[in-house]
This record gives structure tokens, sequence and C-alpha cells, in this order.
């Protein structure tokens, strides 16, 4: 069931009688109609996809998500070689990795929004090709500037299809075909980190012939200037998090650059919440975050440090592999070849078990991996086995995308139709302001490590023995955030039930007409 709103995108306790009987709210005569619950009972073929077309757009936008990633993990293990080979300095090596990440995770909210106005079909297919097109120059790139200027552009596509794509699925899908979508997403990024760019034409004829005209759209003008704020705001704040791992906080402009991010996002906050309470079209409603007792903000809280610990643990066993161990960056591909057949059968077991096992258990299954996975890098011996270290982090590591599945799911149902992309965007924006804020402690805190064991030992502090210090209290560290989000499960997620499939829908029916009976209480 996805709840049908009012300019903010959410309903409203009081408005819930109103839904049930699919009646209309002219509350000021300045919020849209609010259309009928898509309950089993009304939901029809002509309204939710299904067959062979559902599943060519699922491989699409699935694909689109393995090229996302696929770039972003390629970037990551390329850049030392890449570095060399066009002279790069030490100072601008992260360059095309932050630019990528900048354009990427800072435009997802404004092109989310932008795809339920404009037509999410519309803003994939433009995403879609963008990318396609602007994958051939980083091949030919002769230099470092116009390398980091195409590797920005390219994040923009990226943005594009991550948001639009997530609202189709939200939009177009239902019962167990959208669970089983979202698992097919989440496992297109285990396989994207290690797989190369070999189906652009093919993901991009698919969505062509598959992917729907929005049903509906949303019909509010656009926030121009939250969409200002919040994109300044998150550009200067994951740049001056992810700049500082190379240069440190004593660098003037870090400081600086980091308090100004943070008076943008305070104002994104204030004008977005002054614009709600005056019933106008918002960008983010920020009243989202306090549904059911705050339980919708601690889900976020808690997405928010499982991908600190998930993405963080990956960049050191990467780094790991490459300054410990010698590897060079194909042996380090190769390596992590058993994350992505992990990601591959834990998702598609996640698509199928989501429909019978609560989401509260499936999350918690996944952060209870995490946290395995974090405690075996606090540990890694790089005189061990590869099989009794790294091969067990990297195969526990994937677990931890049940959140993936269980956090889309709980966002997309949260938010109405019209807004389902918003949804993917806010969702996505999460977790790349979580890498960002992790990497950055996590970094700080490897390097003060390193730089202390040296010291004391009278050893270089890059030495692979100093280094080694720094990434076994990285993981010490993502243990201690995995940990906090275990317990944050048990609260945000509990009594959700079963989030997936056919029962999945029919409980969360039954809890719109307990709530509606009991008042919106």
């Amino acid at each position: 069931m996805m709840s049908i709103a009012g300019s903010s995108g959410l309903l409203e306790p009081h408005e819930r009688a109103v839904v049930a009987t699919g009646q209309f709210s002219d509350h000021g005569g300045d919020r849209e109609c609010i259309l009928p619950i898509d309950s089993e009972n009304n939901k029809s073929d002509s309204v939710f996809m299904t067959g062979w077309r559902a599943w060519c757009m699922i491989l699409a936008i699935s694909g689109s998500t393995l090229l996302n990633v696929y770039f972003g993990g390629a970037m990551t293990v390329a850049v030392p070689s890449i570095g060399s080979d066009l002279s790069f300095s030490q100072a601008t090596l992260s360059w095309p990795i932050q630019a990528y990440n900048l354009s990427y995770g800072c435009l997802l909210l404004l092109t989310g929004r932008m795809a339920d106005k404009y037509g999410r079909r519309t803003l994939f297919m433009v995403g879609a090709s963008w990318f396609t097109l602007l994958s051939i120059p980083p091949i030919f790139c002769p230099e470092p500037v116009s390398l980091i200027t195409v590797v920005g552009l390219l994040g923009v596509g990226a943005s594009m299809m991550t948001s639009a794509g997530i609202g189709i699925i939200g939009g177009n899908l239902t019962g167990a075909l959208k669970t089983r979508a979202m698992a097919v997403l989440a496992g297109g990024q285990s396989v994207g980190f290690i797989l190369g760019i070999l189906a652009c034409a093919i993901f991009l004829g698919a969505a062509w012939i598959s992917v729907p005209k929005d049903r509906v759209k949303y019909d509010r003008e656009m926030d121009w200037m939250g969409a200002v704020l919040s994109s300044l705001g998150l550009v200067l704040l994951i740049f001056s998090l992810s700049q500082s791992q190379s240069v440190g906080w004593r660098t003037a402009y870090i400081p600086t650059l980091f308090s100004l991010s943070l008076i943008f996002l305070v104002l994104f906050a204030m004008w977005e919440r002054r614009r709600e309470s005056q019933g106008r079209a918002v960008l983010l409603p920020f009243s989202i975050f306090k549904q059911g007792n705050g339980r919708f903000g601690g889900v976020f809280a808690m997405i928010f440090l499982m991908w600190w610990g998930f993405n963080t643990v990956q960049y050191f066993v990467t780094l790991y592999f490459q300054d410990v161990q010698k590897l060079t960056p194909l042996h380090t591909s190769i390596a992590f070849i058993p994350e992505a057949i992990s990601g591959m059968i834990v998702n598609a077991l996640s698509g199928l078990v989501v429909e019978y096992v609560s989401g509260e258990k499936l999350n918690a299954f996944g952060a209870g991996s995490l946290v395995a996975a974090c405690a075996l890098l606090g540990v890694i011996d790089p005189h061990g086995s590869y099989w009794k270290n790294a091969f067990l982090v990297l195969t526990l590591l994937p677990i931890a995308d049940t959140a993936f599945i269980v956090g889309n799911i709980f966002t997309t149902s949260a938010m109405d139709e019209r807004s389902q992309a918003l949804a993917g965007g806010l969702f996505s924006t999460a977790t790349r302001i979580s890498t960002a804020v992790g990497l950055a402690l996590t970094s700080l805190v490897a390097t003060s490590v390193s730089n202390n064991y040296a010291h004391a030992h009278d050893i270089d502090p890059v030495s692979p023995r100093a280094l080694l210090e720094g990434y076994h209290a990285a993981g010490w560290l993502c243990l201690a955030a995995a940990s906090v989000g275990l317990i944050l499960n048990f609260w945000a997620l509990r009594g959700v039930g079963v989030m997936g499939g056919r029962k999945g829908e029919q409980r969360k029916q039954e809890r719109m007409e307990m709530s509606t009976l009991g008042g919106g209480k």
C-alpha cells in the first residue's frame, strides 16, 4: 500500500479516514487531491506492471546501479595507477573519486524531485544516455583536470538514474515483485564493484522498451531555493570531509568549508520547515522523520551507521590489499570476487525471505554480519591465509545489503506515489553522507594510530606495519558504528512485520485500517 498525500508527500494522521474512502482534501485550497489507497482489491494489471516487461524494466534499472557502483569501485581500485600515469600529485590523487561522489551524492534530492515532477522515465533515460556517452572520454583524458571534469559530469548521470530508477520501481511495482526488484537492485551494487561496463547499450535499450510513462506526477511547483541550499550544503560537506583525509583539518579551507556546509544545511532545514508549515511545496518534508514517534528518523540513523561501517570497511580492505599486502589493482579486483558472489546470493535469498520474515529480523541478520566483518578487519593478519582473513570479511560484508532492501521498501512505502523518486533520492543521499562522514572520521583515527605507532617504534608512518595498526583501529571504529546500528534496528523496526510480498501488503493495509479506526493514533 502506497499512501497518497498532500504537498509534503506524507499522509497526515487526520487525513487517513478521508483517504480510506477515496475522497478529496481541500485543506486550505492548497493541497492536491488525495487518491484512494491502492489496496489489494483495487490493484490491477493495468495499474501495476507484471510479466516480462516488468522484469525487463528491473534488468534496466539494476543494470544502471551496477554501472554506477562499478565506476566508483573501479576508480577506487585504479586511482594509484591513474595517478602515476597522469602525474597526479599526492594531494590531488583522490580528486577523481571526490568529483564523482560530489556530483552523484549532492544532486540526489534534486534529481529525485525533478523525476517526480517532469517524469521518472524521462529523467532515467536522460541519465542513462548521459552516463553511457560520458563513459568513453575518461579513457582518452591526457591530464588530471580533464579526467576530474569528465568524472564529475558522470556523477550527474548516475544521480539521475539512481533517484529516477528507485522511483520507477516504487511507482510501478507492488507486492512480491517490488521486493524482488529491490533485491536485484541491491545485487547490482555487489556485482558492480568488480565488473566493467559491459552492457551500457543493452541496459539503455531495455529501459527504452520497458519503462512506462508515469501515471501520476508531482504537480506542485519546484522548491528551487531548497534545491540550491541543500546542494550547496551537501557539496561543501562531502568535499570538506573527503578532502580532509588527504590534507588534514589544520589546512585553513577545510574547517571553513565544513562550517559553511553546516550553515547552508541549517538554512535549508529552516527554509523547508517554514514552507511546510505554510502548506507550500517543499523539496524534503522534514516532518517525515517524526513519523511513528521518531522511528522513521531512527531507521535513517540505522542506515547511516550501517553504511558507515559497510563502505568504510570496503575502502580499508582495498587499502589493506594494496598498501600492506602490495597487491596490484588486478589482483585486488580478483580478491574482491567473493564479495560479488556473496552479494548475489544474499540479495537473491533476501528478495524471497523478505516475504516471510519480518523486516526487523532480516535487517538484524545483516547488521550482525556487518559487526562480524568489522571485527575481523580489526584483527586481520597479512601473514595468515587469505581464506581465514580477507575472504571472511568480504563474504560477510555484503550481507549488510539487507538494509538496502528493507530501507528502500520502508522509505518508498512512507511517501506517496508522486514522491517515489524523491524517496529513492532521500535514501541514497543518506548513504552518501554516511560514507563521507564515516570515511573522514575513520581515516582520521587510522592515520593518528599509524603515526603514533610509527613514532613509538621509530619506523616510517606509511610502512605496512604502521598502516596495518591504523587499519585495525579503523575496523574497531566501524565495529562501534555497526553495533549502534544493530541496536537501533530493534527499536526503529520493532513490530514492522513482514514488509514484502502479498503478506506484507496485507499487513500494511491492516495497520492503516487500525489507524483509521483508532482516530489516527
